[in-house]
């Protein structure tokens, strides 16, 4: 196929967790399906990225240390409001919904309480257009 129009570029995503299996393996899973992927393990980390680069997409964990994902997800908001966020929790079933609706009111716009299947994950993200990148201010 010879085109003039350029490629697409690939839908960026930060995930950010502090546990490093899921990093490893949502990198994989997003990246297989089509995403370009960059992990962050905590939320200052994951400032820095967004510093550094744009993204249509935020994955992150709430419960983590350093700066938890609710935290991260206010800070974000104040600067790039338009970034669509996808937290995750895996706390106990309890903590686990206080924690997920408190993201809700930060500007989540889905939440997923942990374990969660790929099918699940791959349909929000593929469901709701990516809002264009943002660069970090």
């Amino acid at each position: 196929m010879n085109s003039s129009e350029p490629a697409p570029s690939l839908p960026r995503i930060l995930v950010v967790d502090d546990d490093p299996p899921v990093r490893v393996v949502m990198r994989h899973l997003l990246h297989q399906s089509g995403f370009s992927v960059e992990v962050a393990s905590d939320g200052r980390e994951a400032l820095a990225c967004l510093a550094q680069g744009s993204f249509d997409w935020l994955i992150t964990d709430l419960l983590m240390p350093t700066m938890t994902g609710t935290e991260l997800i206010a800070e974000i908001r104040q600067r790039q409001p338009a970034l669509r966020i996808v937290a995750m929790s895996g706390g106990s079933r309890s903590s686990s919904g206080v924690t997920l609706e408190a993201a809700g009111r930060l500007g989540a716009v889905h939440l997923l309480a942990k374990p969660f299947s790929a099918d699940t994950l791959l349909e929000i993200l593929r469901a709701e257009p990516a809002v264009p990148a943002q660069t970090g201010s």
